[in-house]
């Protein structure tokens, strides 16, 4: 039973890892467009 919850928590992890990445680079790439082309904005 403990690997099942050390696989399910591993699992939850990795989804929130990639869940914060996907925000990150989202937001990077606002603001490269914003600096990049401020009069669309």
């Amino acid at each position: 039973m403990s690997e099942f919850l050390a696989a399910v928590l591993s699992r939850a992890a990795i989804m929130v890892l990639e869940a914060l990445l996907v925000r990150l680079f989202q937001a990077l790439v606002t603001s490269t467009f914003r600096v990049s082309l401020p009069h669309a904005a």
